[in-house]
């Protein structure tokens, strides 16, 4: 992003808290307002190449806490802002997590492999776990258990 970053365009507002919906089986789509008891939450957003040249002295400076920052779509489709979004969210002090856009048609151990490699081998102290994103257009025509079984590998 070239101009500063507002609250509004944030990718996602995440909670640190016990505030989730039930996730159903994949192949399930659910739709729920979830309203998260009283207490502290802590904001977040999600990144790739969609929100194009991010300033992450901007986004720090309202209060972002952490970012869960897209490595790539299947093993096909590198995030091209991934290596400069990874490295500048932590040097604005933002808590950093990677995730992959799933493809379930692609092999899942090159996928893992993939992420691994991109982050350098291993997390810095203080990342987050990684995570998969598993959407619609994610699932590659393929059979429900195939996508279960390559999501589990």
């Amino acid at each position: 992003m070239s101009a500063a970053p507002r609250t509004g365009w944030l990718a996602a507002v995440a909670l640190l808290t016990a505030c989730a919906a039930p996730v159903g089986d994949v192949g399930t789509q659910k739709e729920a307002m979830v309203i998260c008891p009283d207490g502290p939450t802590v904001a977040g957003i999600d990144v790739s190449h969609w929100q194009d040249r991010i300033d992450w002295d901007a986004v720090a400076s309202d209060g972002v806490e952490f970012a869960f920052i897209r490595v790539s779509h299947g093993t096909g489709v590198m995030d091209r802002e991934f290596a400069r979004n990874w490295s500048e969210a932590q040097r604005v002090g933002i808590i950093r997590g990677v995730y992959q856009f799933f493809s379930a048609g692609d092999d899942p151990v090159a996928q893992a492999d993939l992420l691994v490699s991109q982050v350098g081998g291993a997390l810095a102290p203080g990342d987050l776990p990684p995570v998969i994103d598993v959407e619609g257009m994610s699932v590659d025509g393929q059979p429900r258990a195939t996508i279960i079984a390559n999501m589990r590998t």
